[in-house]
């Protein structure tokens, strides 16, 4: 992994943190995330009252959803988070950011650079 790559996933993780039930994967297991620190992320198994471990950044993955694979709802909810502005159609906004990172959507592209993985279906549903 590119440092690029490490810092691209640092900021995705980060950004991410502040909304339960954040998931990744570590050594083929999933895992909670709930600090991130000094290039580590301290993570949980689901359901676990203990820290599980403490693994490097770059060695977990994040499970994402394409942007591809909003709903027409999402889609309806992701356009009331951007900002009209006349003449110059939707732009992002931290309202917006914050709305995509609190419904696991990976659009900075982590999926296809293979630093995160796709969500199953059913991972984000009960959210």
């Amino acid at each position: 992994m590119t440092q690029e790559d490490k810092d691209l996933l640092f900021v995705d993780l980060c950004g991410r943190l502040p909304h339960m039930g954040f998931m990744v994967q570590w050594h083929g297991e999933d895992y909670n995330i709930i600090d991130i620190g000094f290039g580590r992320v301290t993570v949980l198994k689901p359901f676990m009252s203990m820290t599980s471990g403490s693994p490097l950044i770059e060695e977990v993955k994040p499970y994402l959803r394409s942007m591809s694979t909003m709903t027409k709802e999402e889609l309806e909810e992701y356009d009331k988070h951007r900002c009209h502005l006349e003449g110059l159609g939707c732009v992002d906004t931290s309202d917006t950011f914050d709305w995509l990172d609190a419904n696991y959507f990976d659009y900075r592209g982590l999926i296809p650079k293979g630093i995160a993985l796709e969500a199953p279906e059913d991972m984000y549903k009960f959210l």
